[in-house]
């Protein structure tokens, strides 16, 4: 996949945690996650992993996703 949208919150493992497991798991698949947050006050993805805001346009979308994309194509994973 060129990218993975992931929301920051949702129950049980949140988006960090998911994060922070694929890391350890799975660190190309980490590279590519696209976080998207519905107005969660002071939400902060890992890492600095792109982070869409709800609702979001295509557009949005798009330029995170090639945002993701170039920073997987960086890693040597």
């Amino acid at each position: 996949y060129d990218a993975i949208l992931c929301d920051l919150r949702m129950p049980d493992l949140d988006g960090a945690e998911l994060y922070r497991l694929l890391e350890r798991t799975a660190p190309a698949a980490a590279s590519r996650i696209v976080f998207m947050s519905g107005g969660a006050v002071g939400a902060q993805p890992p890492a600095g992993r792109p982070l869409l805001e709800k609702p979001f346009t295509e557009a949005a979308l798009r330029a995170a996703i090639e945002r993701a994309r170039a920073t997987s194509s960086a890693d040597p994973a």
